[in-house]
C-alpha cells in the first residue's frame, strides 16, 4: 500500500467520522429540542390556565363573602349573577386544560378537582339562598366549613 493510498484511506475515514458525528449531533438536538418544547407546547399553557382559574375561583369566594356581608337583596342578586359569571369562567379554563393533560395521574388530579368545585359550588349556592333570607350567620358558618377544605 502505498503512502498516496494511506492517505486516501485516512481522509475517507476521517470525512465518515465527521458525518457520522454530524448524524449524531443532529439527532440528539431533535431530542433536545423536542423535550425543552414540550414546556413550550403543554406545560406552560397549562400552568396559564390553572392560574386563570385559580384567580376566578378566588373572585367566587370572595363574592360569597360579600354575599354574607351585605343585607340588601338587590345586591345580593347582582353578586350571585358574578358569582356565577366567574364559575363559569373557572369551569371552561378546566375544560380547556382538560385537552391539555399530559397523563393519567393528572387526568385524576383534574377530575378530583372537578368533583371538590361542584360541592364547593353547592355550598356557595346554599349561602347566597340563605343570605337572601337574610340568615347571614347560618350563611358564613357554611362558607368557613366550605373554605377549611380549600
Amino acid at each position: 500500500m502505498t503512502i498516496v493510498q494511506r492517505l486516501l484511506i485516512l481522509v475517507g475515514a476521517a470525512i465518515a467520522g465527521l458525518i457520522a458525528l454530524a448524524g449524531i449531533n443532529y439527532y440528539q438536538m431533535n431530542r433536545v429540542f423536542e423535550a425543552a418544547n414540550y414546556g413550550n407546547a403543554n406545560s406552560i399553557p397549562s400552568i396559564m390556565l390553572l392560574n386563570h382559574a385559580m384567580e376566578d375561583f378566588s373572585r367566587v369566594r370572595v363574592r360569597g363573602y360579600r354575599a354574607v356581608l351585605s343585607s340588601d337583596p338587590a345586591e345580593i342578586d347582582k353578586i350571585h349573577e358574578e358569582t356565577l359569571n366567574y364559575r363559569q369562567k373557572v369551569s371552561r379554563a378546566l375544560g380547556d386544560y382538560e385537552k391539555l393533560v399530559s397523563d393519567e395521574q393528572d387526568r385524576k388530579l383534574l377530575e378530583a378537582d372537578k368533583a371538590l368545585l361542584n360541592e364547593y359550588n353547592r355550598g356557595v349556592d346554599e349561602v347566597f339562598e340563605l343570605a337572601k333570607k337574610g340568615q347571614h350567620e347560618h350563611a358564613r358558618a357554611i362558607l368557613l366549613k366550605n373554605s377549611s377544605g380549600a
